[in-house]
């Protein structure tokens, strides 16, 4: 009855189920289309944390793992699956789960006819150093065992997005925001509110990141657009890149402007080779897109989020 229910408040809304919504990408996603057009099915490992991390809205039924796996949720209403629940682990046994889990997630939407799957993989398919911005069709070589993870799910992908299920993988840049306290840029402005100094190791890395905001306004765009035809592979980035030192003394530029504040940046130089570039021109050329957000305003963004 309820199942019955749901399909008939729902027919005139897309259906979406994401799984790994308590995640940071999953839980920004949801936040931000919560409002919109959408009846939107939300899994997690964790529900109750799940639930704190999104805000509160009708459109939004809540699960975990096992009631997707029992049936719970009525898959053969699904428009579209968002598959992010991947462990940022470089354990082997939890690579595997996740493997399995999205492999599981890909199988279901293809006995189900789910029409479409955006499964988020990595920019860390192409490796850590490369000599340009790297295009869908580059020759992969991924440098950590999280990398391999993402390309043994791409190829299981391959196998079985169909005619009736097509499976689209977005290889996401790095992405930066409040949430992600381990990414240099986060780091930096710790230190330069708590020491007044930033430390550097080497100085030529080349680094390019992707504001939260940008990553989810872009995935929305996959889902406004779920009746065109998607590519198998998009890269979901942005054309602007900084050195560490550049990002440094952005950083040092932001905290005189706007606090009064003077930064000191020690450098020491050591020989460090890692420049992460991606193209998201097919992307953005498909879905009429492009990322709003500059280092500026994520560092503004970061900051304030930690006052």
């Amino acid at each position: 009855m309820r199942e019955a229910l749901l399909n008939t408040e729902n027919k005139m809304k897309k259906n979406i189920l994401i799984v790994g919504a308590g995640g940071v990408l999953g839980s920004n996603l949801i936040n931000f289309i919560a409002e919109q057009e959408y009846q939107i099915y939300a899994v997690d490992l964790k529900k109750d944390f799940m639930i704190s991390r999104i805000k509160s809205s009708k459109n939004i039924l809540f699960f975990d793992i096992s009631e997707l796996m029992n049936g719970r949720i009525p898959l053969s209403t699904i428009d579209i699956i968002v598959q992010c629940a991947f462990s940022r682990s470089q354990e082997g046994y939890a690579l595997i789960e996740s493997i399995n889990l999205t492999e599981t997630i890909f199988k279901l939407a293809q006995a189900h006819k789910v029409p479409k799957v955006i499964h988020i993989s990595s920019q860390s398919l192409y490796g850590k150093y490369r000599e340009d911005y790297s295009k869908e069709n580059d020759k992969l070589n991924p440098f950590d065992m999280y990398g391999i993870a993402k390309f043994a799910c791409e190829k299981i992908s391959s196998y079985i997005s169909c005619a009736t299920t097509q499976i689209t993988n977005i290889r996401l840049a790095s992405l930066i925001g409040p949430q992600f306290p381990e990414r240099v840029v986060s780091r930096m402005l710790e230190d330069a509110k708590e020491y007044s100094q930033i430390k550097i190791i080497g100085g030529k890395q080349v680094f390019s990141f992707l504001d939260i905001r940008d990553a989810v306004s872009g995935i929305a765009c996959l889902l406004k657009n779920s009746d065109k035809k998607w590519k198998e592979i998009y890269n979901l980035g942005t054309q602007n890149s900084y050195t560490i030192i550049e990002i440094a003394q952005i950083i040092s530029k932001y905290f005189k402007e706007k606090k009064n504040k003077d930064i000191s940046i020690s450098i020491e130089e050591k020989d460090i080779k890692q420049q992460i570039l991606l193209d998201s021109e097919s992307f953005e050329q498909d879905f009429k897109w492009k990322p709003r957000y500059n280092l500026i305003d994520s560092i503004a963004e970061i900051y304030n989020a930690g006052k």
